[in-house]
């Protein structure tokens, strides 16, 4: 289809309305480059004049009975500036298990590092806190974020229901 007034073909729905092409950076409209003196090239920023919203599932009702860390996929976060991390534990069977939550952030999204920030980043959820709802704010620290949770005293028997995502802000 072609535009009547500039003459150019008006691109799909998606698409970048002036070059007709996916954008490059996470297909986020508002990526820009920015030239970097020091290495002399293009370095990937994000305007924030907007506030957009992600959010991003860590863990969809994970039925737990091991006792080893679990790792969730990475999200690549660096366009946003804070998120809201909600947690939702429920048990079964005898509620002798224990939970541990961190959040790691990597620059690099092979080495991740826990990141601890006065009481956040290191949740323990006991005996005594079950079934637990949660939602606690962070603040975007490195380009990749992960969840990891250790849970101990799961069995077949006594298990843990695990529900995690977070909800990521531009401004």
């Amino acid at each position: 289809m072609i535009d009547e007034i500039t003459g150019r073909e008006i691109p799909k729905e998606g698409l970048n309305p002036f070059t007709a092409k996916k954008p490059n950076r996470g297909y986020i409209l508002d990526a820009v480059q920015l030239w970097n003196e020091r290495t002399n090239g293009y370095d990937a920023g994000w305007e924030h004049r907007f506030n957009k919203r992600q959010t991003f599932n860590f863990f969809k009702a994970e039925k737990e009975v091991a006792n080893t860390a679990i790792y969730s996929k990475s999200f690549f976060c660096a366009p946003y500036r804070n998120a809201l991390l909600f947690l939702n534990v429920a048990y079964s069977g005898d509620n002798s298990q224990t939970l541990l939550f961190e959040l790691e952030f990597s620059d690099d999204n092979v080495n991740f590092y826990p990141c601890w920030h006065n009481w956040f980043g290191y949740d323990m959820i006991v005996v005594a806190m079950m079934p637990h709802k949660d939602c606690m704010p962070f603040q975007v620290l490195a380009p990749y974020v992960r969840l990891k949770y250790t849970p101990t005293g799961c069995a077949a028997q006594s298990y843990l229901t695990i529900t995690a995502f977070a909800i990521f802000n531009g401004v």
